[in-house]
Order: C-alpha cells, then sequence, then structure tokens
C-alpha cells in the first residue's frame, strides 16, 4: 500500500505538470523529471525522450503562436501542437 506522503508527494508533481504546461513556466521542468527521465510522446507523433537534458530541451523548443484574430480580443497565444487526444 502506497503511504499518504508518497500519495501526496505524486499528487503534488502531477499538479505541477499541469501549471507547468498551461502556464509554459518551462524553467519548473527541471523539478518534475530525475535525471534518468523516460518522456514518452509517442501518441503524439513524436519521440520518446530520454534524460532530463532531452526533456527540458523539448519543452524550451515549444513554440507558441497567437490563434488568427484572436489575439486582440486578449486571449492568451495557443500552442502549435495539440495535447489532446480525441480517439480514446
Amino acid at each position: 500500500m502506497i503511504s499518504i506522503e508518497d500519495r501526496t508527494a505524486i499528487s503534488d508533481v502531477i499538479s505541477l505538470y499541469g501549471i507547468v504546461i498551461d502556464e509554459r513556466q518551462w524553467p519548473l521542468v527541471t523539478a518534475l523529471f530525475t535525471d534518468d527521465a523516460v518522456y514518452d510522446i509517442t501518441d503524439f507523433n513524436a519521440d520518446v525522450l530520454n534524460g532530463l537534458d532531452n526533456v527540458t530541451k523539448y519543452l524550451f523548443s515549444m513554440v507558441v503562436t497567437p490563434t488568427p484574430g484572436r489575439q486582440e480580443k486578449g486571449d492568451r497565444p495557443s500552442p502549435q501542437g495539440g495535447g489532446v487526444l480525441t480517439d480514446i
């Protein structure tokens, strides 16, 4: 059985991941992954990334572009790629 402390730590990492991705707080990525991290994004037609350096390079390289015609309304930029699987 998992301890309450471990469960809380896992929940904290999941919550921080959401903040890092949603708010594009890339410098915080190093708090999410271990040095031997494996980041499998093959479902999004990308490679499996091995190691913290490769994960951070990938996330730091993500380009954010404004949604045409929406930026003047104060909307936030949209990522070029998507992270939602619709076939599950």
